[in-house]
């Protein structure tokens, strides 16, 4: 077993993926995305960067982007777990993925949550399920090329990136870019995450 560490990385929570041939991917203790209503400490990738990101004019969360990465790789997603304003949005998103609710949103940053005993025993008995009906489990295919747009937080963020020839600014805080697939959409992502960093 190995485990990826720290940034930046080109497939972000996807790292590692492009290393073998996996059968499945699991996404752990996810939540909703950035502008998704119910769900706590709801974020897309960044809680500081990122307001809204959208792949071909569809909004996506922080699991849509890791699935789609996967899907790049020709990897389904079999099993998720989180919050159950999370839960709801990933079954809405992956019909067939089995799915462990861990904790219920009473705030924005507040929640009622199993212990970590029990969460874990859940995590594993679904882990079982979820590998023996995985052939109902499809890749998320993102249409080539993928036409992004980023709303930042941060207006002089946006400004500042529409320097560079292959971005347009849409308007005062939404950046575009045509990345060729998934690959190069997640480097540009993690591209943006860390040079904005800090930008006030």
């Amino acid at each position: 077993m190995q485990v990826v560490r720290s940034w930046p990385r080109k497939y972000g929570m996807m790292q590692g993926i492009e290393r073998a041939h996996f059968v499945g991917a699991i996404l752990l203790g996810y939540h909703g995305g950035a502008s998704e209503l119910k769900g706590t400490l709801n974020h897309t990738l960044s809680s500081t960067t990122y307001m809204n990101i959208t792949l071909n004019g569809n909004q996506v969360s922080e699991a849509v982007i890791s699935a789609a990465i996967a899907g790049q790789f020709d990897v389904p997603i079999i099993m998720t777990t989180g919050d159950d304003g999370y839960i709801e949005h990933a079954k809405s998103v992956f019909q067939e993925v089995a799915t462990v609710t861990t904790k219920w949103t009473t705030g924005y940053s507040s929640t009622q949550t199993l212990l970590p005993s029990q969460s874990c025993q859940l995590i594993y008995e679904q882990t079982k399920n979820a590998l023996s009906n995985m052939n109902k489990c499809r890749p998320l295919h993102i249409k080539c090329p993928i036409d992004m747009k980023i709303t930042l937080k941060n207006r002089a963020a946006a400004e500042i990136l529409a320097y560079l020839k292959m971005i347009d600014r849409v308007d005062a805080t939404t950046i575009q870019y045509i990345g060729e697939d998934m690959t190069d959409i997640s480097m540009f992502l993690a591209f943006v995450s860390h040079t904005t960093r800090g930008m006030n």
